[in-house]
């Protein structure tokens, strides 16, 4: 449809946002395979770490403790004993799933920006009104009039094609949008919180006998003490710790980004 109206406005709008959808998703997927990278590197660096924590048993011959490996999981078998073929299908598995994940945000991606294509295509019209009327014009050889109620008439159906298009993505997708939101908030609130909650040590030194060990040991229960009134946060970066007043910033910045950009954009309108 927007080539064979071999209009060069309207299949450049189109081409600038299919390019800009194939360059973010080349990007989101070169960044999502980088960051299985570590999850590899990091049980080696571990075992060299802390050789004696999976030195075989003199009298078992095996290693007590779990041999670490780059994800998390369960099989039904002893991963200490096949931890060469474990960790190999771990390697294969994990860019598997990396690129699940990727490819499947990808593509949502690239249908709203499709959505954001079609909308630049229907303001350059409108804002070029004169000059489609004109083309209407001459190509149902009809007065001024008659062309530039077809035009508008022609605005009004695309739009309503644009909107019916995102109406229905928004029923597609909601849902799933709902779930990966709430489960991705669980997972952060549940891990912030537990971290948050270091002070809670204080109040467990308080609770045990502490008053019957010795002055050392008390001194040093008390500098525990000390130590836990600062919180352990996580951080956003090298900028922010995670906290309700930070997440109440981020979405205050966002609206104000926002309107940013939107103004910026009618400025040029």
């Amino acid at each position: 449809m927007v080539f064979q109206s071999e209009d060069e406005d309207v299949i450049k709008i189109y081409k600038d946002h299919a390019k800009l959808s194939q360059n973010l998703n080349l990007f989101f997927m070169a960044v999502g395979y980088l960051t299985t990278i570590p999850f590899y590197v990091i049980p080696m660096y571990a075992e060299k770490q802390h050789p004696e924590l999976y030195t075989p048993n003199n009298v078992t011959g095996k290693i007590d403790n779990q041999r670490p490996l780059p994800f998390s999981s369960w099989y039904p078998y002893d991963t200490n004993d096949h931890y060469v073929e474990t960790f190999a299908w771990q390697i294969f598995t994990g860019p598997v799933i990396e690129g699940f994940v990727v490819y499947t945000d990808s593509y949502l991606y690239s249908l709203m920006v499709f959505a954001v294509g079609q909308m630049k295509i229907l303001q350059h019209i409108l804002g070029n009104f004169k000059l489609y009327s004109k083309k209407f014009q001459e190509r149902l050889n009809v007065n001024e009039e008659r062309a530039s109620q077809v035009a508008i008439k022609s605005c009004i159906l695309f739009h309503q094609e644009i909107i019916q298009y995102v109406e229905e993505l928004n029923r597609a997708v909601r849902t799933v949008m709902l779930l990966d939101f709430i489960s991705c908030s669980i997972q952060m609130s549940v891990i912030v919180f537990q971290i948050i909650m270091s002070k809670a040590i204080s109040k467990s030194v308080g609770n045990s006998e502490w008053y019957n060990e010795s002055k050392e040991v008390k001194h040093d229960l008390q500098v525990i003490i000390t130590r836990a009134q600062k919180p352990l946060t996580v951080s956003i970066g090298t900028f922010y710790p995670m906290s309700t007043d930070t997440a109440i910033a981020i979405l205050k910045a966002t609206y104000s980004y926002g309107m940013l950009i939107r103004q910026s954009y009618n400025r040029k309108l």
